[in-house]
């Protein structure tokens, strides 16, 4: 049996391919850097390393090489055009699975199609790093359902129970042990107007705090607002009477002038609008004090019970001022005046129409009156007219008593009592009446006849 000395033993070919092994390892390791240095030379001065075919089907897909220098460069390395092509596609990168599922809910790409030059779903998948078998699962994981927070929403607004609730909050991905949590902050309370008012009606305490308290200041917490206004929202909760009320209040000494002043300034008023409200209040007050009114100090002096000098003073009291009150005095005198001449150009109508004066009286009376002359002339016109119908007529007393003594006949009385509106009938009645016995030349009970002319001297 040979040994392993026998093996590599002097002259063998085993001893010399060892050898010769040995030898070549050593001048390769020798030789290495000279020659790396010699090819570093000879690539300056002759550069033709072709690109790799992957790096030209790249730099072909991205516009950095036209496709004819594509062909002639990997045609270099032994790539025709067909196999370039397959490059060129495994070069490329389709949309992310997620982009692709959303490309089809939008209905931008078809669900199916494949093939180098397809634009669908299936192939975008096909194309990515995602085996194909996952392309189902992806569909319908970019199918948009509702999230964890809506599911809460729901329950809280009676759409699903609680226990569907919370059920369907773990199927979209919501962790249980947040459940409780996600539904105390969800929703939203009354407004802080609202609870101010449900506060002040004792509907609900102002403190307390927690997820199932019902309180002013959890109302505060749960809303927009941050926790530092809810003391100020309380302040605000507080009742104040408006600013007329304020006045009112003023006036009836219910109040005193810094504590409306104090009111009027929460309502933003200025000091000069303070002032006027307070000088206001006063002079309502001293014209209750004094129980004159405006009115009343004018009536006064429209009477000439008061001085024109004390009417100023009373109106000044009253927050009228001299310029204002020297207006309403000679507003007052004008009518004065007016209801004066009234009186007296009445007073002479009356006269002279029931010819007391003459027409010389009243001419002379209306001119001293200050009556403009053309005025005097159209009311002495009107007035003739009036005295000529103003005529006396007997009554029907004085008629029938004439008849009794003999100063009218049958006829003529029975005439008269007719012209004053009694029938022929009637007449005859008052007259036997008066006779207390019938008389003649009864007259026949009709209606009388419509009258003609007026009589003179009886109407």
């Amino acid at each position: 049996m040979s040994s392993f000395g026998d093996l590599f033993g002097e002259g063998t070919t085993a001893r010399q391919l060892l050898v010769w092994g040995v030898l070549n390892q050593i001048i390769g390791a020798l030789s290495q850097a000279p020659l790396r240095e010699l090819n570093q030379v000879m690539n300056h001065l002759e550069p033709n390393q072709l690109l790799s075919p992957a790096d030209v089907a790249t730099a072909v897909n991205r516009s950095f090489m036209t496709l004819a220098d594509g062909i002639t460069e990997a045609g270099g390395s032994g790539i025709d055009q067909a196999r370039l092509e397959i490059l060129q596609h495994l070069a490329g990168n389709a949309p992310a699975p997620e982009e692709l599922a959303a490309a089809l809910r939008r209905n931008i790409i078809p669900a199916d199609g494949t093939g180098p030059d397809a634009v669908s779903f299936t192939q975008g998948i096909a194309e990515g790093n995602l085996l194909d078998k996952w392309g189902p699962t992806i569909q319908k994981l970019a199918q948009a359902i509702p999230s964890p927070s809506d599911i809460v929403d729901a329950g809280l607004k009676g759409q699903l129970s609680a226990a569907d609730a919370l059920s369907t909050y773990t199927l979209v991905g919501g962790d249980p042990d947040y459940y409780q949590l996600l539904v105390n902050i969800a929703g939203n309370p009354p407004s802080p107007t609202e609870l101010l008012d449900l506060a002040n009606r004792g509907l609900i305490p102002w403190d307390g705090t927690g997820p199932d308290v019902t309180s002013f200041q959890q109302g505060i917490y749960e809303g927009r607002l941050k926790d530092k206004w809810e003391a100020i929202y309380r302040a605000e909760g507080q009742y104040r009477p408006p600013p007329e009320t304020v006045r009112a209040m003023l006036e009836a000494n219910g109040i005193d002038t810094a504590q409306a002043t104090a009111y009027w300034t929460s309502y933003g008023m200025t000091a000069d609008t303070i002032a006027q409200y307070i000088q206001t209040a006063n002079n309502t007050k001293n014209q209750a004090a004094q129980g004159l009114t405006e009115s009343s100090v004018l009536q006064m002096y429209y009477n000439q019970l008061i001085s024109q000098a004390d009417c100023v003073q009373f109106l000044s009291l009253m927050g009228i001022d001299a310029s204002n009150a020297t207006l309403l005095i000679a507003y007052t005198d004008m009518q004065r005046s007016i209801a004066a001449v009234t009186t007296a150009v009445s007073r002479i109508q009356t006269l002279y129409t029931a010819r007391k004066i003459t027409v010389a009286t009243a001419q002379d009376s209306l001119t001293r009156l200050q009556v403009p002359a053309e005025a005097i002339q159209g009311l002495l016109t009107t007035w003739d007219i009036v005295a000529s119908a103003n005529v006396k007529t007997l009554t029907e007393a004085q008629i029938t008593d004439a008849w009794a003594e003999g100063v009218l006949d049958q006829p003529t009385a029975q005439s008269e009592l007719e012209a004053i509106g009694y029938s022929p009938f009637d007449a005859w009645v008052l007259l036997s009446t008066k006779n207390k016995a019938p008389l003649p030349d009864q007259p026949s009970q009709t209606i009388g006849t419509p009258l003609g002319a007026v009589t003179p001297g009886t109407t």
